[in-house]
């Protein structure tokens, strides 16, 4: 018995001797050191934090830690003090944190990292290592490192969306595209402050209406257009399509109007591998802020910075740098991020402003609206009834224009507008419609 316990209390002592070691080891012979500071709303730079980021938009800090030598470190931390409009101490969101000798910034717990809202134009970030003083280090003069950061003004963006009952299926799952969720990757990868996403209305598609053939497509984006217009000229128009179309959306970029499926896929039977929907809202927006197609890989690793797609595509929190462009067509939204140049160039379009929020308008009553082509050198006109139930705004008249667009209450006006194309529609993604004018009518339903 006595050789027993014995046995016991020499096991005892030799595991407190090898923590005394291990945490002399640590104690005697690691110095800790920050080696960047990277500060990001979706996307940045691998070095110098060179992409412009705005106010007012969540902001994630990462620091980069290094450790001499290089070895195991356990309960490393930091604080973050923020000093813009005001002065304030952030703790981290993922600390203590391990730090192994395999760090890599794919890794979200690989870098101690914070979060903050800008509210000035230049703010001044303080990181400070282990605050609470858990790791005994060789050092500890060198745990402080100061980055001053600019951010432009605060950005705004309206996007107005419908949701269509297209081909007798009905109207769209709302779950899927209401504001949190139809706008999410929006939110999550846009230059954007302020995100104004909100539901203009729901309408019924003709039964004449084939979105699989290119001109009855084209003439359901010019009716979309015409119907932006008449909404008081909003910056941007999504239709979102139920059922399964064979491909993701399209979209007209002199129009600022496009549309998409709600489906998980683009295979026709609904039976795809992955989630698409979310991403095709803002590929398409993309396409209307100037951006062609693309087929390259992110520059440097993304963030999601709201972590919301964690839960619904199991992916990660950091966005590798090994998936496609937002503009690489046909991805899923588990497998696309916007890129630096993405960014930067919706950045620098004039619709995501600094000026504020355009008023909603009132509506007026029911209406049929009408589009097609005019040939000028035959005269021939073909006509669709392409949607019923539009819900019609007023925004006043307008005195010229080629084109009249005009609402009736028997012989009486109750509304008009003029307006001219002077191009051919030939910048519809996917189509080719020749040198025909395009054109929309309504009348009171």
């Amino acid at each position: 018995m006595n050789q027993r316990n014995s046995g016991i209390g020499s096991f005892l002592s030799l595991v407190a001797a090898l923590t005394c070691i291990a945490t002399s080891a640590q104690a005697g012979g690691v110095d800790l050191t920050i080696n960047r500071i990277e500060v990001t709303q979706g996307i940045q730079s691998e070095t110098g934090n060179t992409v412009q980021l705005v106010e007012g938009r969540e902001t994630t800090v990462r620091v980069y830690i290094d450790s001499s030598p290089n070895t195991w470190v356990g309960e490393v931390d930091a604080s973050l003090e923020v000093d813009g409009a005001s002065v304030r101490t952030i703790g981290s969101l993922n600390g203590p944190i391990d730090m192994n000798t395999g760090t890599t910034a794919a890794e979200w717990d690989h870098t101690i990292n914070f979060c903050f809202i800008p509210n000035a134009p230049i703010v001044d970030l303080t990181v400070t290592l282990d605050p609470d003083n858990r790791v005994a280090e060789t050092d500890e003069g060198n745990n402080t490192s100061v980055l001053s950061m600019g951010f432009t003004c605060e950005t705004n963006w309206t996007v107005g969306y419908l949701a269509v009952d297209y081909a007798g299926l009905g109207l769209p799952d709302s779950s899927l595209i209401e504001p949190g969720r139809g706008d999410a990757f929006i939110n999550a990868s846009f230059p954007v402050s302020n995100l104004n996403y909100y539901k203009l209305g729901e309408i019924s598609l003709s039964s004449s209406v084939d979105l699989e053939d290119n001109v009855t497509r084209s003439g359901f984006l010019i009716s979309l257009w015409v119907y932006r217009l008449l909404y008081g000229d909003i910056p941007q128009l999504y239709a979102w399509i139920p059922g399964c179309l064979s491909y993701n959306g399209r979209s007209v970029d002199l129009l600022d109007v496009s549309f998409g499926n709600t489906e998980f896929d683009t295979s026709g039977t609904c039976s795809g591998p992955c989630n698409r929907y979310q991403r095709t809202i803002a590929h398409e927006l993309e396409h209307n802020l100037g951006m062609s197609h693309s087929t390259g890989t992110l520059d440097w690793h993304g963030v999601d910075i709201y972590g919301i797609f964690d839960s619904e595509f199991g992916v990660k929190r950091i966005r590798p740098y090994s998936l496609a462009e937002l503009m690489w067509g046909g991805k899923c939204t588990g497998t696309a991020w916007v890129d630096t140049w993405e960014w930067t160039n919706m950045l620098a379009h004039e619709q995501i402003n600094c000026s504020g929020l355009p008023d909603e308008r009132g509506r007026l009553g029911q209406a049929i609206l009408v589009s097609g082509y005019l040939n000028d050198s035959t005269g021939n006109m073909e006509m669709d009834i392409v949607f019923e139930g539009v819900p019609l705004p007023d925004v006043g008249t307008s005195p010229t224009g080629r084109y009249l667009l005009r609402e009736m209450a028997g012989s009486i006006v109750t509304f008009e507008a003029r307006f001219d194309i002077d191009e051919c529609e030939s910048d519809i993604e996917g189509d080719d419609t020749g040198c025909a004018r395009a054109f929309g009518l309504t009348v009171l339903v």
